[in-house]
């Protein structure tokens, strides 16, 4: 199996793993290879290079502190390295480490995903790093009018002006109590969940209102920032999809196939909210298995039928009898996509939330989806004293339960990302079993 990575220091936050992993597996490749995060520190830089060149790893990519560093150990720089000076991918090309940058693409890339476009438009640039750096090229590749360059240190702005050619873009730099234009763009840290995420990188009073507001962090995705411009009627943008489309490029370089990126982008969103869905037949032991997952992993807990019961203010026993079943289903669609908006949460959801396609779409797209199954004779004995099911009211609950599975099997199977039987299982057994094969698929 080929080996792609990404190297840093720190790299633990990363979500490139996840995001590759789970394409892979998508394009038919989870056999072929497997993307991981390694921490490289600045002394052992040079030795990873050399382990990628004689074949440790098939390709890399390279974030914080090395993207200028590595540099020096490539065979070859493409033109966007150059003019940016910062690689933050690595593939090989006829026997030779070739040092890439595809931050750049993956910045316009996903700004048309908004609808936005740079093409003679002012924009300020906020901050003077490698990431300020692939924006501007980026800017200057799409037809930007003018860029500003804000930066708290001044002579870093001008040395990043003076990297490049602008015949017919006009560059200047200025303190952040300058930011105008159109467009504004973060390319700072600051922002970014932990001690830097209650810090904006202007005073938010300098947002000049109805502007496109861009943070290239995505983690949060709506930074101090973003939130700001938002609440004075700006359009924002945030750092996943430059982190989706860059990590498309970089997948399309190291195998040769067309990337999925909605794959690409279900995965970072599912892993960022990091909620986990428990579907199942009545009886599998949903809820209790989401109440003790929960409290597990300290997280939130929501029971589906609940909030129905909530929105209707009656059992569902009632919703089914005076309602009917339809009326049932809709109150669960709208109830399933108000909890896909929530984050770090385990939801558990009624026997029948695969009925609806829409359903399994949301939450295979915003959870970690959790079939749990048993058997018929394990179903009936734990259903063996419910009265409250609707759908088992009748005389041969076996027949009618084998009749209810057979036709929600394969709308399961679909929606999970994993299975488990909890027939003869003990509660702490499943929980373990579940976080132990989340954080594997991850």
């Amino acid at each position: 199996m080929d080996r792609l990575a990404v190297i840093g220091d720190p790299i633990d936050r990363s979500l490139s793993p996840v995001m590759h992993n789970s394409t892979l597996r998508e394009m038919g490749l989870g056999d072929e290879f497997v993307y991981e995060k390694i921490r490289v520190e600045r002394d052992e830089l040079e030795a990873f290079v050399q382990g990628l060149r004689d074949g440790d790893y098939h390709g890399a990519n390279v974030t914080i502190p090395h993207k200028v560093e590595v540099m020096r150990y490539m065979d070859r720089l493409t033109d966007a390295v150059e003019k940016i000076g910062a690689v933050n991918t690595i593939y090989k090309e006829n026997g030779m480490l070739v040092g890439d940058n595809t931050d750049h693409i993956g910045f316009i890339r996903s700004l048309k995903d908004e609808g936005v476009d740079v093409e003679d438009r002012h924009v300020t640039v906020i901050g003077a790093g490698g990431a300020a750096r692939a924006i501007i090229y980026a800017l200057l590749e799409g037809g930007a009018e003018s860029i500003l360059i804000a930066n708290r240190t001044r002579e870093n702005a001008v040395r990043i002006m003076e990297r490049f050619d602008h015949l017919e873009t006009q560059i200047s730099v200025g303190g952040l109590d300058e930011v105008h234009g159109d467009i504004l763009v973060n390319t700072t840290p600051l922002g970014m969940a932990g001690e830097l995420e209650n810090r904006s990188p202007i005073p938010v009073d300098r947002i000049t209102p109805n502007v496109v507001a861009v943070d290239i962090v995505y983690d949060p995705p709506k930074t101090r920032f973003l939130k700001a411009a938002q609440k004075r009627g700006c359009k924002t943008v945030s750092g996943i999809g430059m982190l989706i489309y860059q990590g498309a490029v970089a997948l399309e370089k190291w195998t040769g196939k067309k990337v999925p990126v909605d794959t690409m982008k279900e995965a970072v969103i599912r892993k960022m909210k990091d909620n986990i869905a428990l579907i199942g037949f009545m009886g599998t032991g949903k809820s209790t298995v989401g109440v003790s997952l929960a409290d597990s992993l300290g997280r939130d807990f929501i029971e589906v039928d609940e909030l129905i019961e909530e929105k209707a203010d009656k059992t569902i026993e009632k919703i089914f009898r005076e309602d009917g079943e339809e009326h049932f289903r809709t109150l669960e669609s709208e109830i399933i996509q108000d909890v896909c908006q929530k984050e770090d949460t385990v939801i558990s959801c009624g026997g029948g939330v695969v009925l609806d396609r829409r359903n399994s779409n949301s939450l295979k797209k915003n959870a970690y989806v959790v079939l749990l199954t048993a058997s018929t004779e394990e179903i009936l004995r734990r259903l063996s004293e419910d009265s409250s099911r609707p759908l088992l009211r009748c005389e041969n609950r076996e027949e009618r339960i084998k009749e209810l599975l057979d036709d929600r099997s394969e709308l399961y199977d679909d929606c999970a990302h994993i299975t488990i039987d909890t027939s003869d299982r003990g509660i702490d057994s499943i929980v373990d079993e579940i976080i132990r094969r989340k954080e594997g698929w991850s």
